[in-house]
């Protein structure tokens, strides 16, 4: 950005704005030469800001007093002060202190010059030099030039009077950045992040519970807010730059929520239009509060959608569910991890599935409790290439009762020309003292006009760490159905079991997927050992899977 005074005309690199003529005593125009560069060690990613403020003037005769000029460019940091001599009008010469203050990305300095007779030494206010304003560029712009430049004109312009109307960062007063250029602010809590300046600018994160802000034309949106007991419903990302720009992160939900509060996580915000991620969704919240006779954890936030070029955002995971009891008596509980989110939506890349909680009972437990893992999040679809992929389901650890792992999520589906995407796989169940079941796999998703279905996901494995129990592997997930012309997906793999009695099994492959019109089946998935089935082949053609992992 470049700022130049002419007469009572300050000259924007986004338009032209009259400024107000100030009410003073006539001054002698000063030429100051341009500092001298050729000790400046160049730097390509610091920031230099070299800003000319009005000065301080000491009582007495008027002093020539330049005005602003902003300038950014790339330089290290440092402090320079020299003395020039001019001569007014009038014929008097006068000394001019120039203290150059430049700035890296770790701090912003400006540029203070001071007039004064040559038979007294510069001055200005009640200090002998000019002193850097301090500027700390958050953390959260690494690596983010749109919001880092939109923070650092945000800042310059913010100090600059009818300038900061259209340049300028969101506060806490106001959270709303200028109307063309600067970040938004944060939003307190339950206030709702401020959005971005329109050409471009960053969305600010939402306050406890609140949404957050959206960006310009570029720019990333605002996270959403993470739910707390005052504000107990997490909020949503921001939408990313109209043009261009990565969604926000959804809040993560509420642990404990309680009855009639879900803990779910916020839905990640969209991306651009033409490129950018969609946002994550938020994770859900943890439980160990037992509600009626179960103990549930919140469920993942849906991601956010992407734009033509970009990727959809991943679901949020599941909360963990944990029975934290002591329990003396004779109640028995289930305990469940919440369920992944759906990844997002996009027109070439999907986003993946969230994983599924995990859930663990207590040593206290009896043996009728039952640890149940969350099921994966569904993958996104796409529409002209392959969709997401299905989240993991959760494990589940029993230290007395059964333990069942959770089922992988099913694959995207694609709906104009792309594959369908993969299931999730299952998760692993262990129980220290009964049943240890691994999950199913997820299936696969249905391919669009011309596209292959998704492979079925591999089962999660069973272990029964007791002699006495039992181990029962997962089954494989099914096959998605193809296209016209298209081959349907292979089936998943079936879980392994481990440990246990004489009666534990492995799981069965899963069963591939049919072909579209003039397309062949998929191929069923192999079975696992001990004693696991192979899957059956798709139609038309698909070939059978092998029993016990061998081949069909």
């Amino acid at each position: 950005m470049r700022l130049q005074y002419v007469g009572a005309v300050a000259v924007l690199s986004v338009g032209i704005l009259t400024i107000p003529s100030i009410d003073v005593e006539p001054r002698t125009s000063v030429a100051i030469p341009p500092p001298d560069r050729s000790s400046d060690a160049v730097t390509p990613t610091g920031l230099i800001g070299r800003l000319l403020v009005p000065p301080v003037v000491p009582a007495g005769p008027p002093t020539p007093t330049p005005l602003a000029l902003a300038d950014l460019e790339p330089h290290g940091s440092s402090v320079t002060t020299k003395v020039i001599t001019v001569e007014d009008a009038s014929g008097v010469r006068r000394q001019v202190t120039v203290s150059e203050l430049r700035l890296d990305k770790e701090g912003r300095s400006a540029s203070r010059v001071i007039a004064a007779d040559t038979d007294e030494p510069a001055r200005g206010g009640n200090s002998s030099a000019a002193e850097p304003a301090t500027l700390v560029i958050p953390s959260d712009l690494d690596g983010d030039s749109v919001g880092r430049l939109a923070y650092l004109l945000g800042e310059v312009g913010g100090n600059i009077p009818i300038v900061a109307l259209f340049v300028r960062n969101g506060s806490a007063e106001d959270p709303n950045a200028g109307l063309l250029i600067g970040n938004g602010g944060t939003g307190a809590a339950g206030v709702a992040g401020g959005t971005g300046g329109f050409l471009f600018g960053n969305g600010g994160a939402g306050g406890a519970g609140a949404d957050g802000g959206a960006a310009g034309l570029l720019g990333r949106g605002g996270d959403g807010g993470g739910a707390t007991a005052e504000n107990p419903l997490a909020g949503h990302g921001g939408r990313g730059g109209w043009i261009a720009g990565d969604g926000g992160d959804g809040g993560d939900g509420l642990s404990d929520a309680g009855v009639g509060l879900p803990g779910t996580g916020g839905r990640g915000g969209d991306a651009g239009l033409l490129g950018g991620k969609g946002g994550r969704g938020g994770a859900g919240g943890g439980a160990s509060a037992q509600i009626g006779d179960t103990i549930t954890g919140g469920a993942g936030g849906r991601g956010g959608n992407a734009g033509l070029l970009g990727t959809g955002g991943q679901g949020g995971a599941g909360g963990v569910a944990r029975d934290t009891r002591a329990n003396s008596g004779s109640e028995t509980v289930i305990v469940e991890g919440g369920a992944g989110g759906q990844g997002g939506d996009g027109v070439l890349n999907a986003g993946v599935g969230g994983a599924g909680g995990a859930a663990y009972t207590s040593g206290d437990d009896k043996a009728g409790d039952l640890a149940v893992g969350g099921p994966g999040g569904a993958g996104g679809s796409a529409q002209a290439s392959s969709s997401g992929r299905g989240g993991a389901g959760g494990d589940a650890v029993a230290t007395e009762g059964d333990a069942l792992g959770g089922t992988g999520g099913q694959g995207g589906t694609s709906t104009r020309a792309g594959d369908g995407g993969a299931g999730g796989i299952g998760g692993a169940g262990t129980s220290a003292t009964g049943t240890g079941a691994g999950g199913t796999g997820g299936a696969g998703g249905s391919g669009a006009t011309l596209g292959d279905g998704g492979r079925g996901g591999d089962a999660g494995y069973g272990e029964a760490l007791d002699e006495s129990g039992i181990a029962e592997g997962g089954t494989g997930g099914a096959g998605g159905l193809g296209g016209a012309f298209a081959r349907g997906g292979d089936g998943g793999r079936g879980g392994a079991a481990i440990g246990g009695s004489q009666e534990s099994v492995g799981g069965d492959g899963g069963r591939g997927g049919d072909g579209g019109f003039g397309g062949l089946g998929g191929d069923g998935g192999d079975g696992a050992s001990p004693g696991g089935q192979g899957g059956e082949g798709g139609s038309p053609g698909g070939r059978p899977g092998g029993d016990n992992g061998g081949d069909g």
